[in-house]
């Protein structure tokens, strides 16, 4: 038998970030309901399913986007036949051109239909886009408490400039996609190689006082890692400063000395 078969209630909505108010939804369910767009995301694709012990079934939506709201509801009762409860945030939206909300669905879907209330913090209401727009801002306090968690995103070890180890500090160069980067500047993180965590300081953004490419790259505190390849995650714990350009590499190499003490006022 399917386990959708055995699922009696679901939480519909995007879940980008899985942050303190998505967690109010699946707190209260069998299953989530993933509406994936393939857009800028806090946790691209299965990534969310790393945040909830809750089943997790994706609905692409270019698929169901030409949907109208009945044959929505239709499709959730065909695909979770013992559906009892759905339960959607306020301001949840659905079908073609988003022309049903939770009101409608209330009145399509035959039995129990919960709507969770607004959730804020200070009076910010707690959305993924005003996450991502703290991020945007390097306000990676306020991003991380909206979220519940270190904002964490990953990426693959690549071949760097190679002035690093020679001039400045040696760095892991990363590749990152599909994540919402914050504000290009110098961060106080931990990152993961493989199962361990290390206190690290990351930079993100373009290399304004050499060659002007754009980089993600951590320097590990009080370690020598050796050659490091593969997949890793940078977790993000305080923003030290923004990009800026220097005169010369040694003035660089002065301010990057700076900022690692920054750093570690973030990682005690």
């Amino acid at each position: 038998m399917e386990l959708s078969n055995t699922i009696r209630s679901i939480a519909i909505g995007s879940f980008d970030g899985m942050h303190i108010a998505h967690q109010k939804l699946v707190e209260i369910v069998d299953a989530i309901v993933i509406i994936e767009r393939n857009t800028g995301y806090l946790t691209p694709g299965y990534k969310r399913a790393l945040y909830t012990d809750k089943m997790c079934c994706f609905y692409f939506f270019d698929v169901i986007r030409s949907l109208n709201p009945e044959t929505f509801v239709a499709k959730l009762k065909e695909d979770f036949p013992l559906l009892e409860r759905i339960v959607v945030g306020y301001d949840f939206a659905f079908g073609q051109n988003k022309a049903g909300n939770a009101e409608t669905l209330a009145m399509l879907f035959d039995k129990e239909v919960v709507v969770i209330d607004e959730i804020s913090i200070e009076g910010i209401s707690v959305h993924s886009r005003t996450i991502k727009a703290y991020l945007r801002a390097g306000n990676i306090e306020m991003a991380n408490r909206l979220l519940g968690r270190y904002y964490n995103i990953e990426g693959y070890v690549i071949p760097g400039q190679g002035l690093g180890k020679k001039a400045l500090v040696p760095t892991l160069n990363l590749k990152v996609e599909h994540y919402q980067l914050p504000l290009e500047g110098v961060y106080a993180t931990r990152t993961k190689i493989g199962t361990e965590w290390f206190a690290s300081v990351s930079f993100l953004g373009h290399r304004v006082t050499t060659d002007g490419t754009f980089a993600v790259e951590s320097h590990i505190l009080e370690k020598e890692l050796g050659e490091t390849e593969g997949e890793l995650q940078l977790e993000f714990r305080g923003f030290i400063r923004e990009n800026r350009k220097f005169d010369s590499l040694a003035q660089l190499k002065e301010q990057i000395e700076m900022d690692i003490e920054s750093a570690k006022q973030f990682l005690v």
